[in-house]
């Protein structure tokens, strides 16, 4: 069946071009045809051509035979109309009464002829059009076209007589009024749905695409998350933003595969494998801020992602290369083929008519678009508010049942001209058209030669605009190369810098790890001195703790310093004279012995003025060796005072604290004297038990 792509407007109806003249008919015959033909269409008395020929001869109308043909072509083609391109019982009752103007419009008209030019055709196919999906007044919309199609049909008729041209003037504006609003809202009602298909549409092939380099490459941890992460989410905007085909898609996977293939371990770890990951650290991060545009308005975070690529790259020119492993895939939210196969498969074309039947009801609707993420299209009235939507597989199932009927609604009626008139293809309207295609061949020849004419003064302009032109080009040209030239030095210089500063990097890195190790070292010996610290610290809190121990020693002495007398007096008197001697060999081994000469010397006074008892605790106190330790309680504060050597000479006797510090001198008669007075205690003698003094 034709359609308004099969013919070239305008086309004219065969018996015209043969004949190249419409029949001359009176007007007075005009008016009787039409009554006459008015009349059949009431009684439908007339079908046929040679019926209708019977009519208009018994009316006495000349060139009844042409009339009747205009007349059965202007009636099958409303047959053919409406039945092929049906509306609304009430629009089509409106339509059809157009025929008796339309039967009149060809007998007056040469333009008729040529569908689609006549005001009448038009005004008759932007009627379909509008009101093809028209189902009732129930909205202001539907209510001004009905509106305005019955003001046309009453203006055909009108008493003084119908100026169609006056008529498609007035009335078309009207029946287009409400159109571009219409369009508008489902335009929006559109992109409301097709944005979150896009959407996901492209998140799906954006995840396509880059799992089969995540399938390809191991990867660092790091590197994966960025991949997955922001990389992923600058994927998805450019696909929504440019499209598979676009140069900036095909820029941003060969980037992720120039990254991925950088961080690869080199086999032999060679020093040209060490400069090419160095020359694409240096180059990429340029063309990954470019592409990161998900990240655009955060300049910290797309440095933050520069950064963890550097140091992804450091660590790969480093012996041993860097840790990569196979990271997970990312996952897909549609089956893409299965959902566009089964899309394919219904024939639907966004912004067609649709005859739906649907849980009992049949209405009409025009698919606003597909919906791939909820696999749904979606229909819109003819108000342009939504009506339904409708999954793919529902409409499979109805496409089969029959229950899906496109209704065409694009120049309807001129093509039923063109189909009643015997051309229902395109070959029979090449054929019928001959003549006037060979008139229209030779106005072409004309215009051609024509146009030949000024196409050569103004091929000779352009010749010499083009010459002016290649002299500047070419200077130009040449300008860009020396552009070109500098600006590729100053990226090879641009390059070279940001491997030296990689380099230096890697350097700065190797002296931090020393000198880090120096700091542990250091840290080990001052963890050292500390522990050292606190072992003296511990012994000299020991010292300290037998020096009290020492003191409440010679507290517990003096304490009992006369029971210790009346014991070394009881001592004496049993053992005698002959003991004195064994008792001062005591301690005769000792580094220091000071007893000896004391000893000696006590034992030159014998006939001195001390009494036995006296004598005998002196000289247990005078035995004492070197190292022995006194307490002198004669003084404020009990001094404690470790006795180091008995000056024979001086006759002195040399006490010192634990450090060797000097602290007292005592001559031989101020110890016997101290010794009287109880004011000096033996606590503890060196190489002895303290036991024996108890």
């Amino acid at each position: 069946m034709l359609t308004e792509m099969d013919i070239p407007m305008p086309a004219l109806h065969a018996e015209f071009v043969s004949s190249k003249q419409r029949p001359e008919i009176s007007a007075s015959s005009i008016d009787s045809a039409v009554d006459v033909y008015t009349s059949s269409l009431d009684t439908s008395t007339c079908a046929s051509a040679q019926d209708l020929e019977q009519c208009f001869g018994n009316a006495g109308i000349e060139e009844s035979v042409s009339v009747s043909e205009i007349a059965a072509w202007v009636t099958s083609a409303f047959a053919h109309w409406q039945h092929e391109y049906p509306t609304s019982s009430n629009i089509s009752v409106l339509l059809a009464k157009a025929r008796p103007a339309a039967f009149r419009a060809a007998l007056c008209s040469d333009d008729f002829a040529a569908p689609g030019t006549h005001p009448l055709h038009k005004i008759l196919d932007a009627a379909q059009q509008v009101g093809v999906g028209w189902e009732s007044a129930s909205s202001p919309a539907s209510r001004n076209f009905e509106e305005a199609l019955t003001a046309f049909v009453d203006g055909l008729y009108s008493p003084g007589g119908a100026d169609i041209d006056k008529l498609y003037q007035q009335t078309s504006p009207k029946i287009l009024a409400d159109q571009d609003r219409i369009s508008a809202s489902l335009e929006r009602l559109a992109r409301s749905v097709t944005g979150k298909s896009n959407s996901t549409t492209s998140r799906d092939a954006a995840a396509v695409a880059l799992n089969e380099l995540i399938d390809a490459y191991p990867m660092p941890d790091n590197i994966g998350e960025f991949i997955t992460g922001p990389w992923f989410d600058s994927a998805q905007l450019l696909l929504i933003r440019h499209s598979e085909e676009s140069p900036e898609w095909a820029e941003f996977i060969t980037v992720t595969q120039r990254l991925l293939e950088s961080l690869q371990p080199a086999g032999d770890g060679s020093t040209s494998r060490r400069k090419e990951v160095l020359a694409e650290a240096a180059k990429l991060p340029k063309i990954i801020s470019r592409c990161l545009v998900s990240l655009a308005h955060d300049p910290s975070a797309v440095k933050a992602s520069l950064d963890k690529i550097k140091r992804a790259h450091m660590a790969a020119v480093k012996p041993g290369g860097v840790a990569a492993r196979k990271i997970e895939l990312l996952p897909l939210l549609n089956d893409t083929a299965k959902t566009t196969q089964q899309r394919e498969e219904l024939g639907i074309t966004e912004g067609k008519w649709y005859e739906l039947s649907l849980e009992g009801r049949t209405f009409r609707a025009i698919a606003v678009c597909a919906n791939d993420a909820d696999k749904e299209y979606v229909f819109g009235s003819f108000d342009g508010e939504k009506v339904a939507n409708i999954p793919y597989e529902t409409l499979l199932e109805m496409k089969d049942a029959g229950h899906v009927r496109h209704r065409s609604n694009r120049t309807t009626f001129s093509i039923s001209l063109a189909v009643a008139a015997g051309i229902d293809s395109e070959e029979k309207y090449l054929r019928v058209t001959g003549e006037a295609a060979e008139r229209q061949k030779q106005k072409e020849q004309e215009a051609r030669k024509h146009a030949e004419a000024q196409a050569k003064i103004e091929r000779e302009k352009i010749e010499r605009e083009a010459a002016d032109r290649a002299r500047k080009e070419e200077e130009a040209a040449r300008v860009r190369r020396q552009q070109a030239e500098e600006a590729a030095a100053r990226e090879e210089e641009a390059q070279r810098a940001a491997e030296i500063e990689i380099e230096l990097q890697l350097e700065a890195d190797a002296a931090r790890e020393v000198e880090e190790q120096k700091r542990m070292a250091e840290q080990q010996r001052e963890e050292e001195r500390q522990r050292r610290k606190v072992e003296e610290e511990r012994e000299r809190k020991e010292v300290e703790r037998s020096e009290l121990e020492a003191r409440r020693s010679l507290e517990e002495a003096e304490n009992g310093r006369e029971h210790l007398r009346r014991r070394a007096l009881r001592e004496a008197e049993l053992r005698g004279a002959s003991r004195f001697s064994d008792i001062f060999e005591f301690g005769a081994d000792s580094e220091l012995n000071a007893s000896e000469e004391v000893t000696n010397d006590l034992a030159a006074g014998a006939n001195s003025s001390l009494d036995s008892a006296t004598y005998a605790a002196l000289q247990n106190l005078l035995e004492s060796p070197a190292g022995t330790w006194f307490g002198f309680h004669d003084l404020e504060q009990p001094l404690l005072a470790r006795l180091v050597v008995y000056s024979r000479e001086e006759e002195k006797f040399m006490f010192t604290d634990r450090k060797g510090n000097l602290l007292r001198v005592c001559t031989k008669m101020e110890l016997v004297s101290l010794f009287e007075n109880d004011e000096v205690q033996v606590l503890q003698i060196k190489g002895m038990d303290n036991a024996k003094y108890a």
